[in-house]
């Protein structure tokens, strides 16, 4: 006699073993910026370090900080890291 029950969990035994590991995915990065906050030494390499986690944990090529001040964009941090960070203006789009 076959147990359904048995067999139901059975089935959902790869379910359950993907979702776990997405779970280790998505919290590995997490795990690492929160340890970088210990071992950074200044506040640039933890925001660099930050970063490339949540670049990697997005699956995005790249990814940047900017910060503003009037009209004017700077480039804080990029990862991949760049050479050089630029100002950039902008214009505000008419309502």
């Amino acid at each position: 006699m076959i147990d359904l029950a048995t067999d139901k969990s059975d089935a959902h035994q790869p379910q359950m073993a993907a979702e776990q590991s997405l779970v280790a995915v998505r919290i590995d990065p997490l795990i690492r910026i929160t340890q970088a906050i210990e071992t950074a030494a200044t506040l640039d390499e933890l925001l660099l370090l930050s970063l490339h986690e949540l670049t990697r944990l997005l699956e995005v090529e790249r990814g940047g900080i900017v910060a503003t001040e009037d009209s004017t964009l700077w480039r804080v941090c990029e990862a991949p890291a760049q050479v050089a960070a630029r100002g950039m203006t902008f214009t505000a789009h008419p309502a």
